[in-house]
């Protein structure tokens, strides 16, 4: 009985660490609008998924676990070309030119894009029944890459469209 305790306790707490979980977020901003968050969030350390503040302020963003290491690195970085890869389900992989940063706390490297068929990909992702898939691009080379599953993806993304009044595309 002991043993069998024990394994499930394993099983649950290895299965735990390695699941993604859809999280919304609201940042009341009376001033500069509402910011509408919608992440998959693993526990790994790797962020996916958009924000807005209005259906023509929408960005991607991907979040990797890698420390930041400092500022001259960060430069060097930053001047490197780099995209976001995204593959929703089995759909074609979409590219999308991104700028690298650092998060707020200095802790982790952020890539954000913005422009032409976000709006296409947030419906795309609320809808996505498999996975949704993110990686990080310079020079032809793959850095980082994340696959997160899709479960709970549409009852946050759903907010986050309706808070962006984002009108589905046709």
């Amino acid at each position: 009985m002991i043993r069998f305790l024990l394994t499930l306790f394993m099983l649950v707490t290895f299965s735990v660490c390695v699941k993604a979980e859809w999280i919304y977020q609201l940042e009341e901003n009376p001033f500069e609008g509402d910011q509408h968050i919608g992440v998959a969030i693993e526990y790994s350390g790797y962020m996916a998924g958009f924000r807005c503040s209005g259906p023509d302020d929408l960005e991607l963003v991907f979040v990797t676990p890698e420390k930041a290491e400092g500022s001259q690195e960060t430069r060097l970085l930053q001047a490197l070309p780099q995209s976001l890869l995204v593959v929703v389900d089995g759909a074609e992989k979409l590219e999308f030119e991104a700028k690298l940063d650092v998060t707020p706390d200095g802790e982790k490297y952020r890539l954000t894009a913005s422009g032409d068929g976000l709006v296409d990909l947030i419906f795309a992702t609320s809808g996505a029944k498999r996975r949704f898939a993110v990686a990080q691009e310079a020079f032809g080379k793959v850095g980082h890459s994340k696959t997160f599953s899709a479960g709970g993806s549409s009852r946050v993304l759903k907010r986050l469209i309706e808070g962006c009044k984002l009108k589905e595309p046709t």
